[in-house]
């Protein structure tokens, strides 16, 4: 989430080619992982080990990759 537009790029990537796995990384709320879900994302990571988000991941059956 640190590029501008990223979650647009997500969308973009997911629709033009659905056989690539796409995912999004530094997302550190759950906010920004559900737009990420909802863009295409097939897995998200972070910067840090953020629960919320962790959970959020759980929870939609998202891979999920929290950095320690």
């Amino acid at each position: 989430m640190t590029v501008p537009g990223a979650i647009e790029v997500i969308a973009h990537v997911a629709k033009m080619l659905p056989e690539m796995v796409v995912g999004a990384g530094t997302v550190l709320d759950t906010e920004t992982a559900q737009r990420c879900l909802d863009a295409g994302a097939k897995f998200i990571t972070s910067t840090g080990l953020v629960m919320d988000v962790v959970e959020f991941a759980v929870k939609n059956g998202i891979a999920v990759m929290p950095g320690a």
